[in-house]
């Protein structure tokens, strides 16, 4: 899955209501433990509702990543999605 794709289908799609302001690091944790429970958009009879572990930390990342950009330009004072727990990496 492409950064765009994870950026447009998930992150926007699921966040991109909230003004800057008032997002919250609950509303980022709501938002992984959904991707996990039923965040996968095709195929989902093939491979179940939610996304892999692998997936959602990728899509930390690039939230992650987007937050800091805002920290760095001062839009927010911290990054929330700091606190945030993840599923686990799982040894290749």
């Amino acid at each position: 899955m492409s950064y765009e794709r994870r950026i447009y289908q998930h992150i926007i799609q699921e966040l991109g209501q909230i003004h800057l302001d008032k997002l919250t690091t609950a509303d980022i944790q709501e938002f992984y433990v959904s991707l996990k429970k039923g965040g996968r958009l095709i195929r989902t009879e093939l491979y179940g509702e939610g996304l892999l572990d692998q997936t959602v930390r990728g899509i930390h990342t690039i939230l992650h990543a987007a937050l800091d950009k805002a920290v760095e330009e001062k839009l927010i004072f911290r990054n929330l999605s700091d606190g945030c727990k993840l599923p686990f990496a799982k040894p290749r």
